[in-house]
């Protein structure tokens, strides 16, 4: 059995639209206004186009999985995961932009089949192939709707495989129905393109570990903070100040959670987690000096997971 072209939005999750290209399809977490916005910055650009936290789910009996992908606007060196299950059973990485074969022989039976796209780069689809397969059934996203809104770390960076970012594995443990908006490099911006198909019923944030140098961060955190007020004014915030770095600076991080915290005071569904408690302050814990390495990230989820009562 071949899935192609546009069929595979059917099975897709984490992303809001598709693009054609070339004969290949593009799963996109970014609607086009958003895409648009983020033109004037080639970087900005291509990590919005990157497929953090998004991937096919279906049921099939399938004896085999097998496609083949185009990675292209690399930005960091991750993985297409394969889960069974609920279990990673294949993880491929890759070095570079260009093709990519993902194959593996599977149990079985009925299963549930996960392929997990690459945090940190775009991916192109052809199609994909499951073999002797007798039905494939989309698996309809029935968990709570979660924005996340955020940086490099939100994006994944240092987990190096993909199912292992902190956003995945709050998706996998609750059962959300995610999109993952953040953006390696982003920061706290007053005129910052909500996503308009995509309706939240919680909302996470986790920013400032960009800009907070700035003689106008405190007034960008304000003016975000506006905005989410008047955009979603019931709906549940979450924000995590920024979190420990192995760098030089955690000091004037400690300003930023009380900036944070000022800014959001009129939110009726307001709760901050305070990320410089949220990752061991051991640099076996990084992946350089700013990025959680994979057990970090997994670290990181289990803090934010222990704030989480009385919220889901």
């Amino acid at each position: 059995m071949i899935i192609s072209g546009k069929e595979l939005f059917k099975y897709a999750h984490g992303c809001v639209d598709i693009s054609e290209e070339k004969g290949a399809v593009r799963l996109l977490r970014f609607e086009k206004e958003q895409l648009d916005y983020y033109r004037d910055n080639k970087i900005y650009l291509e990590r919005a186009l990157s497929s953090a936290s998004v991937f096919l789910e279906l049921f099939t009996d399938a004896e085999s999985v097998s496609l083949t992908v185009t990675i292209d606007n690399l930005c960091s060196f991750d993985t297409v995961d394969i889960v069974v299950d609920g279990v990673l059973i294949h993880s491929v990485p890759y070095s570079g932009n260009g093709e990519l074969k993902i194959e593996k022989e599977l149990s079985e039976g009925k299963k549930n089949l996960r392929i997990i796209l690459p945090l940190y780069a775009s991916v192109l689809f052809t199609d994909l192939e499951l073999g002797n397969a007798s039905f494939a059934e989309a698996v309809e996203a029935k968990g709570k709707r979660v924005l996340f809104l955020g940086d490099s770390i939100t994006q994944g960076n240092g987990a190096s495989t993909s199912c292992c970012s902190y956003v995945w594995t709050l998706t996998h443990l609750y059962g959300f129905n995610t999109l993952n908006q953040g953006i390696g490099g982003y920061c706290y911006d007053p005129k910052i393109p909500l996503p308009k198909s995509f309706s939240p019923e919680l909302i996470f944030v986790a920013y400032g570990t960009n800009g907070y140098k700035s003689s106008r961060f405190t007034e960008k955190v304000k003016g975000f903070y506006e905005v989410m007020k008047q955009r979603y004014p019931d709906i549940p915030i979450i924000a995590i100040s920024p979190i420990y770095r192995v760098d030089p600076g955690n000091e004037k991080l400690c300003e930023v959670h009380g900036i944070i915290k000022e800014a959001a005071r009129d939110i009726k569904s307001f709760r901050l987690i305070d990320g410089l408690k949220a990752v061991p302050h051991l640099d076996t814990f990084f992946a350089d000096t700013a990025h959680p390495a994979r057990h970090g990230h997994l670290f990181f989820a289990s803090r934010i997971a222990s704030e989480l009562g009385g919220v889901l």
